[in-house]
């Protein structure tokens, strides 16, 4: 599996954090990826990638790759994500760890979205899902996040805005209530021209699905719905039923 530098950016924008703990027997220092155990395989091209780390089983169903080494963090790591700057408010972890290792400053650069950056971070953060009501699909692409991460999913609207030369509108940015009475910021594109767009984010010209986790499959079957609602078959009741179908594998 190859990961390209801005896939791995979006990815940790999403997955993965920097940490530092104070211990009695001084500072600890790590950074740290997390997935469910479906996608360990992408942990492991992590650690191919930077050449340190390693992957461990965390709980029955999540596996997380680390790199707690002060060399490797200083020589490998940090450099890394100096040169491929963050794009969420994640940068400002990565700021403090960084300061606190080097002694030096580190300059904060202004958030610039790519298609490497993007399909990294839906591998991370984004939920592909289809609802029926009233016997009639609606699917939604979704991500969700913190209200502290406004700006990073407007500066996502508005690459998806300028991607092709259609007339999209990039989709909505809203803001939404948790069952605990919390908000939070939600990224959804809810129209037929959106999941078009996206998918052509996620596919090649070759037709190679460019994320890397298992949720290359639930795209494979979102994507799978939209070509059958494209076509106008889900207006017959054999399509309605291969809908189904399909929408019962979707994950949750």
């Amino acid at each position: 599996m190859q990961l390209t530098d801005k896939w791995v950016v979006g990815f940790v924008d999403g997955d993965g954090c920097f940490k530092i703990i104070n211990a009695k027997t001084g500072k600890r220092y790590c950074f740290v990826v997390s997935q469910d155990k479906r996608s360990v395989n992408v942990l492991y091209a992590l650690k191919k990638k930077f050449g340190c780390g390693s992957v461990n089983k965390v709980g029955k169903n999540m596996r997380e790759y680390r790199v707690s080494s002060k060399k490797d963090l200083i020589e490998i790591i940090l450099p890394f994500f100096e040169k491929n700057p963050l794009q969420t408010e994640k940068l400002k972890d990565f700021q403090i760890l960084y300061e606190d290792l080097t002694d030096k400053k580190l300059l904060l650069p202004g958030k610039t979205i790519c298609r490497d950056w993007l399909t990294g971070f839906i591998d991370a953060e984004a939920n592909f899902h289809v609802s029926m009501v009233k016997n009639y699909p609606r699917p939604q692409f979704v991500i969700g996040l913190h209200l502290k991460e406004k700006e990073i999913l407007e500066s996502i609207q508005n690459w998806m805005r300028s991607f092709t030369n259609s007339n999209y509108s990039g989709g909505t940015v809203y803001e939404k209530k948790k069952k605990n009475g919390s908000n939070y910021l939600v990224y959804q594109i809810s129209s037929l021209t959106g999941f078009l767009e996206i998918i052509k984010v996620c596919t090649t010209n070759t037709n190679r699905c460019l994320l890397k986790t298992s949720k290359r499959i639930d795209f494979l079957k979102f994507k799978q719905i939209i070509r059958i609602i494209q076509q106008k078959r889900h207006l017959t009741d054999n399509g309605i039923l291969i809908i189904k179908k399909i929408q019962q594998k979707l994950v949750v």
